[in-house]
């Protein structure tokens, strides 16, 4: 997934090529997406603005990695946007997996692990009937269940 072929590449790397060319990152970003050349989108987006490169990082890991997948789960959180995770297209794959999301959560730490890991609690809980997997992650997010 996410992957392209030679001439779609060659095709990208000109339409880049020109936008850079004119000074239009944002359209050469756009470029970059539409063509599946995920290097450079990451990194004309990490020059325009962190919601560009938010953004460009969400849509590579939707993209890229499976539904409920530690990467997805990892990526998301890097891209700031974990709370995604409990969406309704998301959280069954999510929990079906749901000790590998938390190691990975828990082994690299972000901003909003402490939500994402309450969430994964509350939706172990909720959905699933599982109190003491929910209660490790209320444990691990710092707070106490309700």
């Amino acid at each position: 997934a996410g992957g392209t072929d030679e001439a779609t590449e060659q095709r990208g790397a000109a339409e880049l090529q020109a936008m850079l060319t004119k000074g239009d990152r944002e359209g050469a970003c756009r470029a970059a997406m539409e063509h599946g050349l995920w290097a450079p989108a990451l990194l004309l987006s990490s020059y325009m603005n962190l919601a560009a490169y938010t953004q460009v990082m969400a849509e590579f890991t939707r993209r890229t990695f499976a539904l409920g997948s530690p990467l997805r789960t990892i990526y998301l959180l890097f891209a700031g946007q974990g709370k995604a995770l409990f969406d309704p297209t998301e959280v069954e794959a999510v929990l079906d997996g749901w000790q590998q999301n938390l190691a990975v959560i828990v082994a690299n730490r972000t901003p909003e692990d402490h939500a994402v890991l309450q969430l994964l609690g509350d939706a172990l809980w909720q959905l699933r009937g599982q109190v003491e997997a929910a209660q490790l992650c209320y444990l691990l997010a710092g707070v106490s269940p309700e």
